[in-house]
């Protein structure tokens, strides 16, 4: 649970410059809502990301502006303070413009205490990041999603400093239980700068995180070979002795489940094991393993089709609608099946070796980019 100061105020303005004539507020707080009905008395108006903005033509309307919201804010029972920090948005946008990849900055706004809890089961941190989101208190924070890489950062202000940011990561797809995680990377530091930000992303976390992805992915293969191998070991020992249907679907049944994880997790440990030379056996082996991916993921997407909806549909449902789907399921799966445990150990050799396939350097980050060239801030 998150812990608050008990001098924190039950509503509360939090203003910020921004790029132009604009400034930023931010309504937080246990009674946040007083704060929100203070800004729109005031005159402020509210964005789609949940942030109040007033445009101005000039400094004194500007100061006059924020007067009247003080005042305002005084009869809602809410505290306007100034931050020391400009718009978090308008940093991330800057920063989000240097990385590598298309990457799309969202923010974020947690105006009640509580809804920034609703983080920790997706944060993928071992650092400064998740402290901060379970004991002290994050008002905003902006995504960073690379969708086409698959990932997604969270950066927010640096709490207890008057500058200075945190980034980390939320786990990727295909993962869970991601709260203490022996393999998560560790969230950095970033200085007040944005350019420098962002080539701290890219020269020390992004290879931090790709290379703790990597350990993540291999350490899920390993986990489940090893539990088909054990299942499979009993079932050829029951099965030696007095053959059983039982005992054939019930191993089919553990070994799809872990199939799944083996056909979302492998393809990017083969890709990287491939990067550098590898003895000729050895590659034929991968070789074998990509070609039962190949045919494990159409079964796989197949299965998912068919019972679109109802993914965790029980044995009678299947039965009555789909007769006879599972057992063809399991026999086409078990090729696939029979080549991991003939090869699975293989890749596992080469995605365990230290320094084995360093990730791809990224684009360098340009100095300063071309001012016409930088994208909106959105709204």
């Amino acid at each position: 649970m998150t812990s608050y100061a008990a001098s924190t105020p039950p509503a509360q303005i939090t203003l910020s410059v921004c790029e132009g004539a604009e400034i930023a507020a931010i309504a937080t707080g246990k009674q946040y809502k007083w704060a929100q009905s203070a800004l729109v008395a005031a005159g402020w108006e509210r964005t789609g990301n949940g942030v109040y903005t007033r445009l101005f033509g000039d400094r004194a309307a500007a100061e006059r502006a924020i007067s009247t919201l003080v005042h305002v804010a005084r009869r809602h029972r809410t505290a306007v303070v100034t931050s020391t920090r400009p718009y978090l948005g308008d940093i991330a946008d800057t920063i989000a413009h240097q990385l590598p990849g298309p990457c799309t900055p969202t923010v974020e706004v947690y105006s009640h205490p509580v809804w920034q809890e609703d983080l920790v089961p997706w944060l993928w941190d071992s650092g400064e990041l998740i402290h901060a989101v379970q004991a002290g208190q994050v008002t905003h924070a902006t995504r960073l999603t690379n969708e086409t890489a698959g990932i997604d950062l969270l950066l927010i202000e640096r709490l207890g400093h008057s500058s200075g940011y945190v980034i980390g990561a939320f786990a990727p797809d295909g993962f869970d239980d991601n709260f203490e995680n022996p393999h998560a990377p560790t969230s950095i530091v970033l200085p007040q700068d944005p350019y420098r930000a962002a080539g701290e992303i890219v020269d020390r976390y992004l290879p931090a995180y790709h290379q703790a992805l990597h350990a993540r992915r291999t350490a899920a293969v390993a986990s489940a070979l090893s539990r088909i191998r054990d299942e499979h070991t009993e079932f050829q020992h029951l099965t030696a002795t007095e053959p059983d249907p039982a005992d054939e679907e019930r191993f089919a049944d553990v070994a799809w489940h872990e199939v799944l994880d083996i056909v979302r997790h492998a393809p990017s440990l083969i890709e990287r094991c491939r990067r550098g030379p590898l003895p000729l056996e050895d590659s034929t082996a991968m070789t074998r393993l990509e070609a039962a991916l190949g045919t494990g993921t159409m079964i796989v997407a197949g299965w998912h089709g068919m019972l679109s909806g109802r993914p965790d549909a029980p044995r009678a449902y299947l039965n009555e609608h789909f007769p006879g789907a599972k057992a063809i399921r399991d026999r086409s799966i078990r090729p696939v099946i029979d080549a991991w445990l003939a090869d699975g150990d293989t890749l596992l050799r080469h995605a365990h070796a230290p320094g084995r396939a360093p990730i791809p350097a990224p684009a360098a980050v340009p100095a300063l980019p071309p001012a016409a060239s930088k994208p909106a801030r959105p709204r």
